[in-house]
């Protein structure tokens, strides 16, 4: 049942970080130093996701000239239509470092409440202090050693082990309501049944053997395991 537990709560990472990193483009590995960052000061894991939306809401914007935008970028030696070339995470990184760097924290501060929000902006000044104290690679290693870092490839088999699942379970849904409708195939039930049980044997032998070589092997060995449902 642990090993179970375990390896759901993989998979529901694994798909909840692909689809962050399809839905706002920011490199999977560089999320995951800044929401350890913003874990260590405060904050909560999904208020990063939340911060990178409403900076691109910002960059975009302040390139069609809304003035709230403008000055915020303004405020901090920043060119919006120079941000709007870069890529989610240089943005985060540029928009960080001049925050930390500011010579007027007030003005940086009030730019950073209109940038990423007001709930999220207090907690990201400390990691953006912390990335303007320590720089990326020592931070990166630290959250690495503290949280560990899941891999793109890795991340995409969990991904598709969790749409895997969901097609089964939809299937196991309704075979179910074929058994108490009195429509039920009694065979292919018990066949669903059978394979299910192997499916659960097989999720626990992965999980040990996960243990032993690494997240990457066993999240390869769940999604073949998966398929043969």
């Amino acid at each position: 049942a642990a090993f179970v537990g375990l390896t759901k709560k993989a998979i529901d990472l694994g798909s909840e970080l692909s689809d962050i990193a399809i839905s706002t483009g920011f490199a999977t590995e560089k999320f995951q130093v800044f929401r350890g960052a913003l874990i260590d000061a405060g904050g909560k894991a999904g208020a990063m996701e939340k911060s990178i939306i409403n900076m691109q809401k910002a960059v975009v914007q302040g390139s069609e000239g809304l003035s709230t935008y403008v000055r915020a970028f303004e405020r901090l030696g920043l060119n919006v239509d120079q941000l709007k070339a870069m890529s989610p995470e240089e943005q985060f990184e540029t928009i960080g470092k001049a925050i930390a760097g500011a010579g007027d924290q007030q003005e940086a501060f009030t730019s950073a409440l209109e940038i990423f929000g007001t709930k999220n902006a207090p907690r990201l000044i400390e990691v953006f202090k912390r990335l303007d104290k320590d720089g990326y690679g020592q931070m990166a290693e630290d959250i690495e050693e503290a949280y560990g870092i899941m891999d793109a490839k890795t991340q995409e088999s969990l991904d598709k082990a969790a749409d895997e699942i969901e097609r089964f379970k939809i299937k196991a849904t309704i075979k179910v309501g074929d058994l108490i409708s009195g429509e039920a195939n009694f065979a292919a039930f018990k066949v669903l049944g059978a394979r299910f049980g192997a499916l659960m044997a097989k999720v626990g032998e992965m999980f040990a053997n996960g243990l032993l070589s690494g997240v990457k092997a066993a999240s390869v060995a769940l999604v073949a395991s998966v398929k043969l449902v």
